[in-house]
């Protein structure tokens, strides 16, 4: 008699959907948890999603793996990013 081994459960993907949420209300969180930092940014210029350059980032970090993983570049109103 053989027993079928059960399916594998995928690994849940809580944060996913938190990116999505931040990326989509960026402006409202920064300005409700940060308002002195959302002040300063010029949002006629939109914020700009850099994934590929956090992967680089985390790559050389010498403190180990880090927690934070979505990178956003924003311009400030004195025109520094």
């Amino acid at each position: 008699m053989s027993h079928a081994q059960p399916m594998p459960t995928p690994p849940d993907s809580f944060d996913e959907p938190w990116k999505l949420i931040l990326e989509h209300y960026f402006r409202d969180f920064l300005t409700f948890l940060f308002p002195t930092v959302a002040t300063a940014i010029d949002w006629s210029r939109p914020p700009e999603p850099m994934p590929t350059e956090l992967a680089r980032l985390t790559a050389t970090s010498s403190t180990g793996p880090r927690s934070v993983d979505w990178l956003v570049k924003v311009w400030l109103r004195d025109g520094t990013e």
